[in-house]
């Protein structure tokens, strides 16, 4: 997820609503696998608990759930509100 966020820091540019989709289908995709398989970790984790570990995975939750939630959904939905606006 880091790496995907340093590659893409400066957010989506894409213009138009078709390249959106493509650029999604192509890259953007990676981001939401990349999400959806830290959350079903995190899951399993939390079913044998560690102590020790406790601090450490929230901490890492935190991080997760920055980038993708306040970075990569709010990057994602002002570049598809700008080509729909486009459209009008």
């Amino acid at each position: 997820m880091q790496s995907f966020f340093k590659e893409h820091s400066a957010g989506f540019h894409t213009a138009e609503a078709k390249g959106i989709w493509r650029e999604y289908t192509e890259s953007y995709y990676q981001m939401e696998t990349y999400y959806r398989l830290f959350r079903l970790s995190f899951q399993k984790s939390l079913e044998t608990s560690n102590i020790l570990l406790d601090d450490l995975f929230k901490h890492a939750v935190d991080k997760v759930e920055g980038l993708y939630t306040h970075w990569f959904l709010g990057e994602l939905g002002k570049t598809i509100t700008n080509a729909q606006i486009q459209l009008l």
